[in-house]
């Protein structure tokens, strides 16, 4: 038999439309609710990834901060001193042997002469440096004006095709005479390792980059040491004069949030990068649940 509408009793009908204005209500409503509700949870999750990204780039400026006071400690060890003053290599090579396997962070340690020729070194595979010219290096070039330098930007390394960048301290004798350095050569993937491998929700992630817009790390090993200065997201972040911020982006027709915090000893920022549908899933999910399960009892009630 064919259901009419013109059929219905008269109490049908009013029901009928009850509970299409009564959906059309409670949807209305839960469209409001949850559009209020993800906009509080955007907030509480940006301000939560601007704290971790502060918190991680804190950290990485301690372990910046340690190694270039272990390079300034071992700059003023007597051994060393008296060794590049008098010229002799005896005990140096014990030295660069034990900063080599007891410092997480660096992939080689090495001593040079005034001359910028390494006179003991060893990197982690124990490949000798001895003899190697560094004087082209950024942080010998920095030297020129300081006691010790820290490089801006990173090389890759050519042993482990890693991002590296080196500390260095000048060596004085007892007159106040430069007569050497001494160059800790920090392994970033490190870094990334040991505490930038944090995921974030389902496709965030967090990066170290420099102020040239080179990644220094990144979860796809094959972008470090790339640049992507060119992308309208970077290029606002490094025209920024503040030291943290936001912003939120659109690449590849994906919305997305950052936030940055640059670092204070070098020019590098750490930013943590979040997919807008990932901060948004749990509450999209639970509006959906709430919309569905209220739109039956409505009609249940009403019938």
């Amino acid at each position: 038999m064919k259901l009419s509408v013109k059929n219905w009793s008269l109490t049908v009908k009013l029901n009928a439309l009850i509970a299409v204005i009564a959906i059309i209500v409670f949807t209305a409503l839960s469209f409001l609710i949850s559009s209020s509700a993800n906009t509080q949870i955007k907030d509480e999750k940006k301000f939560t990834l601007a704290r971790d990204g502060l918190y991680y780039a804190n950290l990485t400026d301690k372990i910046i901060n340690d190694l270039k006071e272990q390079a300034e400690d071992d700059a003023k060890n007597p051994f060393v001193v008296k060794e590049l003053d008098e010229k002799k290599i005896n005990v140096l090579h014990v030295l660069v042997r034990d900063r080599v396997h007891s410092l997480v962070h660096i992939n080689s340690f090495y001593i040079t002469n005034t001359d910028g020729i390494i006179v003991a070194g060893l990197d982690k595979s124990n490949n000798k440096l001895r003899g190697n010219d560094v004087k082209e290096n950024e942080f010998w070039k920095r030297l020129k004006n300081s006691n010790v330098a820290i490089e801006n930007f990173a090389h890759k390394s050519k042993t482990t095709g890693r991002a590296n960048f080196s500390i260095a301290s000048k060596v004085f004798n007892k007159n106040g005479e430069f007569i050497g350095t001494v160059v800790l050569v920090v392994d970033i993937y490190t870094f990334y390792e040991r505490f930038l491998t944090k995921k974030i929700g389902k496709h965030g992630y967090m990066v170290l980059f420099d102020s040239k817009g080179t990644f220094l790390t990144h979860p796809q090993q094959k972008l470090v040491l790339k640049n992507f200065a060119n992308m309208n997201w970077m290029k606002n972040l490094l025209n920024s004069k503040e030291k943290t911020g936001a912003m939120d982006y659109t690449f590849q027709g994906i919305e997305k949030f950052l936030t940055f915090s640059k670092l204070k000893l070098v020019p590098w920022y750490i930013i943590t990068l979040v997919e807008i549908h990932d901060i948004l899933a749990v509450s999209n999910s639970i509006t959906r649940i709430i919309l569905i399960s209220g739109i039956a009892s409505t009609i249940l009630l009403v019938l």
